[in-house]
């Protein structure tokens, strides 16, 4: 048996995750904060107008950063095409940190997780996924150096299975501040 040498395809998961963060300066970006906060899950078109909206009236800082689809989830990815999942497959939380351990295949947990919320919105397109989480001004505040996915989580740290991991080299989040954390996943073939 031959394989042909000139067919060679790689799949790969990888990702990108942009943290943007709003100096909460007026009456109306604190009320956008509070109600963003208080709406988990809400359409695409709706979360993007509100976040425009934050972006045109507030001072804003971004960072982006690559992160890693950890193995207990490309685990969990291949169960699902033989029926033998223990999750839903469906993202839920995502978590900031404090930790700065190197992101290694065998993550499962933030190292020292500071807090969590439910996805804000979320779409997928072809092979990619866009999942937006949003930390109001009171969620937390301080360095964070960390950010995962999580499946099936609860708002209990370290619940559920972790999708991916990513370092933020240090990124600060005041009490003065909303923060967007924009995770696109790209399940793509090189």
């Amino acid at each position: 048996m031959t394989v042909d040498r000139k067919f060679r395809e790689a799949s790969l998961v990888t990702g990108i995750v942009t943290f943007t963060n709003f100096v909460l300066s007026t009456n109306r970006a604190r009320a956008i904060d509070e109600y963003l906060r208080a709406t988990p899950n809400m359409a695409r078109e709706e979360y993007d107008e509100w976040i425009a909206e934050l972006r045109r009236s507030c001072t804003t800082r971004e960072l982006v950063v690559h992160n890693r689809v950890v193995l207990a989830a490309r685990s969990e990815m291949a169960k699902r095409l033989i029926g033998t999942q223990a999750f839903t497959g469906t993202v839920n939380y995502g978590a900031i940190g404090t930790g700065s351990t190197a992101v290694a295949d065998t993550d499962t947990v933030l190292d020292t997780e500071a807090a969590r919320v439910q996805v804000a919105t979320a779409t997928q397109t072809g092979d990619q996924i866009n999942v937006d989480f949003y930390f109001n001004k009171a969620s937390a505040s301080g360095t964070f150096e960390e950010f995962a996915l999580f499946i099936d989580g609860t708002a209990s740290a370290d619940t559920g299975l972790m999708f991916n991991r990513a370092l933020t080299g240090g990124w600060v989040k005041s009490s003065l501040e909303g923060m967007t954390v924009s995770v696109q996943i790209n399940f793509s073939a090189v």
